[in-house]
C-alpha cells in the first residue's frame, strides 16, 4: 500500500512458494504429532468397504489440492485489489484530464478510491 513500491505477493511464484511452505509445515507437524498414524486421516473409521477406494481417492486429492488453493487465493486477493485501485485511479485521472464538469465530478471516484485503500489495507493484514 506504499506508492511506487513493489508487492512481492502479486506474483504467483511467490504465493506458490508460500503455500508450499505452509503445506510442508502442516505435514511435518502432523507427522511429528501423530507419526504414521497421520495416514489414517484418509480413511475414517466405520466405512463400508464398497466406498473405501473412492473416499480414499477423494481424501488424497483434497489433501494435495491445498497446494493449489492457498496460493491462488492469496494471489487473487492481492491482484484483484491492485487492479481495482488502478482502474479507479485511471478513471479519476481521465475525468481530471477531460476538464469541465468532469473535473469537479472526479472527487467521487477519488473518495471511493480512498475508502478502498483502507479496505485493501485490511485485506493485506488478513492475508499476512
Amino acid at each position: 500500500m506504499v506508492p511506487y513500491s513493489f508487492t512481492a505477493t502479486s506474483h504467483l511464484a511467490v504465493t506458490v512458494s508460500l503455500g508450499l511452505v505452509v503445506w510442508v509445515g502442516k505435514l511435518f507437524i502432523g507427522i511429528r504429532a501423530h507419526g504414521l498414524a497421520l495416514a489414517g486421516m484418509f480413511l475414517p473409521q466405520g466405512l463400508p468397504l464398497v466406498i473405501v477406494p473412492a473416499l480414499v481417492g477423494i481424501e488424497i486429492l483434497s489433501f494435495f489440492m491445498v497446494l493449489i488453493s492457498l496460493p491462488v487465493r492469496l494471489f487473487a486477493n492481492i491482484m484483484s485489489g491492485h487492479i481495482l485501485l488502478k482502474v479507479l485511479a485511471g478513471f479519476a485521472w481521465s475525468m481530471i484530464s477531460s476538464g469541465g464538469i468532469l473535473f469537479i465530478a472526479h472527487f467521487a471516484p477519488l473518495a471511493v478510491l480512498f475508502v478502498l485503500m483502507f479496505l485493501e489495507t485490511g485485506v493485506a493484514m488478513v492475508q499476512a
